[in-house]
């Protein structure tokens, strides 16, 4: 766990354009022998958001069928950060599942402090995530 801390805190620092926001999610994968494998990414399209917020968490696990996916992120701030998130899911191929719009949704990061979002997948074909994140309009 903490080598993928340091991952993402790393990814965070990467591509930093003044654009929409964070971006966090997994990618799965089927190893040689059958056996499913994950891979967490951050990417950060947005200095500011990445120097007052980090991910440092993802989670999933199975919830009656369906994925339930959980961030983990955290203020580098003394400042309460107004954000808002969505989620995308993925089916095994990597094609979106109800790829219809969805709103984002409002989160408060109080300063310093660590908040968990959590999203659980639509239908049973979801197999990945990815959680959007940006400042409040």
């Amino acid at each position: 766990m903490k080598r993928f801390a340091a991952l993402a805190l790393s990814l965070l620092c990467i591509g930093c354009a003044p654009t929409a926001g964070t971006e966090a999610g997994t990618i799965s994968m089927t190893g040689l022998n059958g056996e499913k494998t994950y891979s967490s990414y951050v990417n950060a399209n947005n200095s500011r958001l990445a120097r007052r917020i980090a991910v440092v968490r993802l989670d999933r696990a199975d919830s009656g069928g369906l994925l339930k996916a959980a961030v983990t992120i955290q203020s580098r701030s003394d400042d309460t950060e107004a954000l808002q998130y969505k989620w995308t899911w993925f089916d095994s191929k990597g094609f979106e599942v109800n790829s219809s719009s969805q709103p984002w949704q409002p989160v408060l990061v109080y300063g310093m402090q660590t908040t968990s979002i959590q999203g659980l997948a639509p239908n049973p074909s979801a197999k990945d995530f990815k959680l959007h994140l940006r400042f409040q309009e």
